[in-house]
């Protein structure tokens, strides 16, 4: 929790504490997802159910998908996500209000 006192201090302390071990670019669109990461490249179209989705669910759904495709197997390590937050971050604050289940994306 931060303490309203101390807003606008910094430690001098990175949040990163070493390089990631591993950096995943995604996208998506209305119709379906990219991402990339060490020189390999994964992605797929949504179902119809999929594509009835808001962008910003799709968004965050690409991201889940890209880390379970570049990450399985893997545990402990450090991974760099680049997708476009902007758009991802409202669904995100909203999901309680939504009634979708962030843990079933």
């Amino acid at each position: 929790m931060v303490d309203p006192g101390n807003e606008g201090i910094w430690n001098g302390k990175s949040l990163r504490s070493k390089p990631p071990d591993l950096t995943i670019e995604t996208d998506a669109s209305l119709l379906g997802w990219g991402a990339h990461a060490a020189g390999a490249a994964t992605g797929g179209q949504w179902t119809p159910q999929e594509r009835s989705l808001h962008i910003n669910l799709l968004e965050l759904n690409e991201g889940v998908l890209a880390v379970k495709t570049f990450a399985k197997g893997m545990s402990n390590i450090h991974i760099q996500l680049k997708m476009d937050n902007t758009t991802v971050e409202p669904p995100i604050k909203d999901t309680p209000n939504k009634g979708h289940n962030r843990k079933n994306l």
